[in-house]
């Protein structure tokens, strides 16, 4: 295997994704996890609806499979509310290792389900990208400064969002795989900024922005949308178990963006786990 099409598309939906939950932290601990859910979804939508648009007449019937449509709108929307929930009540230094945890169950269904074949070098190449992964997370001096007691909140909605979205994602290359790159992403998007208003409505939670995170918001949205584009036509291209680590590495994305803005220093196992995943990407990239 080459540097294909496939693998940049999976680092570009990491290096987006990452920037999105470097915005994202600040947009949830304001508005809440259902109003950034919502809002999200309107900023994530508009791209997409104009891009459709543009390109109207030319996408193949969903047909057969309208119900696993609806299906990974529902997926999708739990585990992006557990996932805000997670972020709002805890520590970003567990919260964000134990997110990416979902490339896991990602990449075993997919090659269960999808029948997906990797090689043993391949198979070493995500071994080394998700403890790379985790590594470049997580921040051991914060965690030994922390009660035991208070390491558990948001960490069971975060593995509750594991498993949504590592369900998913190989649906969605499924379905991506059966009809286009497009479709599927405008499908689920645009079904999450839906179910997100009518929660807001049933929960009586007014939509108001409030406070001075309408940049942030649109950069988390974008970036986020731009992440599914780029993964979406990944795993077009390329087998979801290859492309899906890849992109999983964003949370060391968001570590360098935090060392850079916000000063925080990166620990040796941090660094570690960078030169893991990316030496797991480089693998990828030649086995």
């Amino acid at each position: 295997m080459s540097l294909t099409e496939g693998i940049l598309f999976g680092i570009v939906a990491m290096v987006t994704w990452g920037v999105s939950d470097f915005y994202l932290k600040k947009v949830t601990d304001k508005l809440g996890s259902l109003r950034t859910l919502f809002w999200l979804g309107v900023v994530q939508t508009i791209p997409l609806s104009f891009y459709f648009l543009l390109n109207l007449g030319t996408y193949s019937a969903i047909g057969n499979y309208f119900w696993l449509f609806i299906l990974s709108v529902f997926l999708d929307f739990m585990g992006y509310l557990f996932f805000l929930k997670a972020v709002k009540k805890g520590s970003i230094s567990i919260i964000a290792p134990v997110s990416s945890a979902w490339v896991i169950p990602a990449v075993i269904i997919s090659i269960i389900f999808l029948n997906e074949i990797i090689t043993t070098y391949q198979a070493i190449a995500i071994s080394l990208t998700i403890v790379g992964i985790f590594l470049a997370s997580i921040k051991f001096s914060d965690i030994k400064k922390m009660n035991l007691n208070k390491l558990l909140p948001g960490v069971p909605e975060d593995l509750i969002s594991v498993m949504f979205f590592g369900v998913n994602l190989p649906l969605l290359g499924f379905l991506i795989s059966k009809t286009n790159w497009f479709l599927p992403i405008l499908f689920v998007r645009t079904g999450q900024m839906i179910i997100a208003f009518f929660y807001n409505v049933i929960k009586s939670q007014d939509l108001k922005i409030k406070g001075n995170v309408i940049m942030p918001l649109i950069l988390a949205g974008l970036t986020s949308v731009a992440g599914f584009i780029a993964w979406s036509n990944g795993v077009n291209l390329q087998k979801v178990a290859i492309v899906t680590p890849i992109a999983a590495a964003f949370p060391f994305i968001t570590v360098i963006l935090a060392r850079i803005f916000y000063k925080e220093k990166i620990e040796l196992v941090q660094k570690l786990g960078i030169i893991g995943t990316v030496l797991g990407i480089i693998l990828l990239s030649i086995v």
